[in-house]
């Protein structure tokens, strides 16, 4: 917990937030999101993460319309050559929560690298999501064991989010995660 001591009234009082509130007041918490809209029966919306040299404290929240596999994925291999020379892709653009500044988060995330057949690396993380192509499901990835369980990401390391249609029918689904860097 971060203190602020404030005058109220005549007395002073000390005023807690919690840590990732802290990190929002000091211009280091960030988002990014992505929404897929018409994905396709058995494809995948896959989003690449790579880490800088300093810790990330991530969680991301998928919602779907319908049934899908959720995979968080270690150093996955792709075909554009080693996990921190990939440029496959597009960058989606992260967003300083606090806009009294403007400084930019050194994490980079694209949505659609090319990835290979053979192997996707380790995988960390699954769930399944949506009971059917109507129903709404949303859901933490990495994080539903606690409510407010994050993943502290490795230092210059590439990470992998595939959310994978299930249904039958083409779907739709977003990507919102919150994240900061330490270090």
């Amino acid at each position: 917990m971060s203190r602020i001591r404030t005058s109220v009234g005549n007395a002073l009082a000390t005023q807690t937030i919690d840590y990732v509130h802290w990190e929002a007041h000091k211009g280091c918490l960030n988002t990014v999101s992505h929404v897929s809209t018409g994905l396709a029966s058995t494809k995948s919306a896959n989003y690449l993460i790579q880490t800088p040299t300093k810790e990330v404290h991530w969680k991301a929240h998928v919602s779907v319309n319908g049934p899908c596999r959720v995979r968080l994925w270690e150093t996955p291999v792709l075909t554009a050559g080693t996990t921190l020379a990939v440029t496959s892709g597009t960058v989606l653009e992260t967003i300083n929560l606090n806009r009294n500044f403007t400084t930019s988060a050194a994490t980079v995330v694209y949505h659609g690298p090319t990835l290979t057949t053979s192997s996707s690396g380790k995988q960390l993380f699954e769930i399944f999501l949506g009971n059917s192509a109507t129903t709404a499901n949303k859901d933490i990835v990495g994080g539903q064991a606690r409510g407010h369980s994050e993943w502290i990401m490795a230092t210059t390391q590439t990470y992998l989010i595939t959310v994978a249609n299930q249904a039958g029918v083409t779907v739709n689904m977003s990507l919102d995660a919150e994240f900061y860097e330490e270090g």
